[in-house]
């Protein structure tokens, strides 16, 4: 099964629909219709979830349901990763598409940038350093040579890095 892994980086637009499985990183399922949405930290869950294209299922952290979201999903705890992958809702999305079947995840909007995000919004309170983007890229290219090794193919339609 092919998935898309939708983040909120510039090149989101560049998605094209029609997958069997899409998942959209905290604001991008409220500019895409996906099937799930993750949120792993409680002050964007509190601010996205109201905001939610559809009724995608949400992937979190087990202690934030129901205390900030009572919908249903996968808890993060439940999966497995390269050292760290729960910091990152990029990379646990990863984790996620491949554990719910996926042998090929089509990124978009994975840009590590400090460009606006898709829709012009620029966060002031999200650390968007050089520094910021080096640790969680690292954790990503952990995170699919992991998935690779188990024959899923992850392909990056974002900025070069």
């Amino acid at each position: 099964m092919t998935a898309a892994l939708i983040c909120t980086g510039p090149t989101a637009v560049k998605f094209p629909g029609g997958y069997q499985l899409t998942i959209g990183v905290k604001r991008a399922a409220t500019g895409f219709l996906c099937d799930w949405v993750a949120i792993i930290d409680s002050p964007a869950l509190t601010e996205i979830c109201p905001r939610l294209l559809g009724s995608p299922k949400l992937l979190t952290r087990r202690d934030y349901r129901p205390k900030y979201s009572a919908i249903p999903g996968m808890d993060v705890e439940s999966l497995s990763g390269p050292l760290g992958f729960a910091q990152w809702t990029s990379v646990a999305s990863l984790s996620l598409a491949a554990f719910l079947g996926a042998t090929t995840i089509d990124v978009y909007g994975a840009d590590w940038t400090s460009e606006p995000d898709y829709d012009g919004y620029v966060p002031t309170e999200m650390n968007r350093s050089v520094e910021r983007w080096e640790r969680e890229i690292a954790t990503w290219n952990a995170a699919v040579a992991m998935l690779r090794g188990k024959g899923v193919k992850v392909n990056r339609y974002g900025h070069p890095r």
